[in-house]
């Protein structure tokens, strides 16, 4: 069985943690998957893949719609006889679908890891739609639900939660954070990973800072926001100035294996607006670390109010302080939280459940192709 990844983004997220994970787990538990890459060269993701284990090749894409891409997915799909494309984001389903009108292709998988609804136009609805993706594999039952509005076919819609993988977990880090950063032993570190896109909502983020710090008066915290620049970055940075934050918050950047310093962190926080399931919150759980997050996308599916973490609306700033300020105030029963969060990681949220469950999926399409071609 050969399967070809295709990711067309630049930079590092969630989608290619999840195809790292992938193709790792199935290599441990099924050999004979033959997982193979294809990513943007010189990209975040080009850069990981050279210092891992895994297949890839990579091409050049200099504008959205870059035909040294498409006949690079050709040529990978003749070359190393593909039986099934997995695709990743929509950039990746978008080279992928003009390529197939070039030259027939394997059928197609897409992953879909966010909760914004599908666009109502006619490219948009004809590129999800398209005959030659046979399931869509959803990273929650709300972005299936979110999916279903825009596909016609909305049994081949299931759920894959991507979970989280354990046994390469780390908190080795270049540097200590407190030392780095001279945060004191009786300040708690708030932590955050989310790079600067609207979907992350970095301002109800420094919104949630400001309300803690000056309506609250918690002097005894410290944020710390690990991520890479974006657009909005110079908005978001002149709100913390306009609010008198920068003495409470620390923004570095784009950091290598971020979630090494999640242990480092006493409460992590999310303020998204749009997600699937943040890899953030299971890693949180492994590390047992208490969660504050909004209600973006599948997370009220895995943080049970008061249980397994604290949740609130999205955009509601309001919320997410007085949740902070519970778990600042109530240590022990953050203990509790987190062991909850921890056993139920193990019970369902683990990348080898992930890998099995799409291993299914990819058996039974290209069993259906064999029998198609046959009769």
């Amino acid at each position: 069985m050969n399967i070809l990844h295709i990711s067309g983004v630049l930079k590092w997220g969630g989608g290619e943690n999840h195809i790292q994970n992938l193709c790792f787990e199935l290599a441990q538990s099924n050999p004979e998957v033959n997982n193979i890459i294809l990513c943007v060269d010189g990209g975040q993701f080009h850069q990981k893949l050279t210092r891992l284990k895994i297949k890839f090749f990579t091409a050049r894409r200099r504008r959205r719609i870059d035909f040294n891409f498409i006949s690079t997915i050709i040529k990978l799909c003749k070359q190393e006889s593909i039986d099934l494309i997995h695709l990743h984001d929509p950039t990746a389903m978008q080279l992928t679908i003009i390529a197939d009108h070039f030259s027939s292709l394997p059928p197609f998988v897409l992953s879909r890891k966010i909760s914004y609804p599908i666009r109502r136009n006619f490219l948009t609805l004809y590129k999800y739609n398209y005959k030659k993706i046979k399931k869509y594999l959803c990273v929650s039952d709300e972005t299936r639900r979110t999916l279903e509005v825009g596909v016609k076919d909305k049994s081949k819609a299931i759920t894959v939660y991507h979970g989280t993988r354990i046994d390469n977990k780390s908190d080795v880090t270049p540097f200590k954070l407190r030392e780095k950063l001279g945060i004191a032993e009786d300040i708690k570190i708030v932590g955050n990973i989310a790079n600067h896109y609207p979907a992350k909502d970095l301002f109800t983020y420094v919104r949630t800072i400001n309300r803690l710090i000056n309506e609250h008066g918690r002097k005894d915290v410290h944020f710390v926001q690990i991520g890479s620049p974006a657009d909005k970055t110079p908005e978001i940075m002149a709100l913390v100035k306009a609010y008198n934050l920068e003495a409470y918050v620390s923004f570095l950047g784009f950091t290598e294996d971020a979630s090494n310093f999640i242990p480092q962190f006493d409460i992590g926080f999310m303020s998204s607006k749009l997600e699937g399931i943040a890899q953030f919150l299971y890693e949180c759980f492994y590390h047992r670390v208490p969660i504050v997050t909004t209600n973006a996308g599948g997370a009220a599916e895995i943080i049970k109010q008061g249980e397994t973490g604290f949740i609130a609306d999205k955009g509601d700033d309001e919320a997410l302080a007085r949740h902070l300020v519970y778990v600042l105030d109530h240590p022990e029963e953050s203990k509790v939280i987190t062991e909850n969060g921890n056993k139920l990681l193990y019970s369902q949220f683990i990348t080898p459940v992930m890998a099995q469950k799409t291993l299914a999926v990819y058996r039974e399409i290209i069993a259906d192709e064999t029998v198609g071609s046959k009769t």
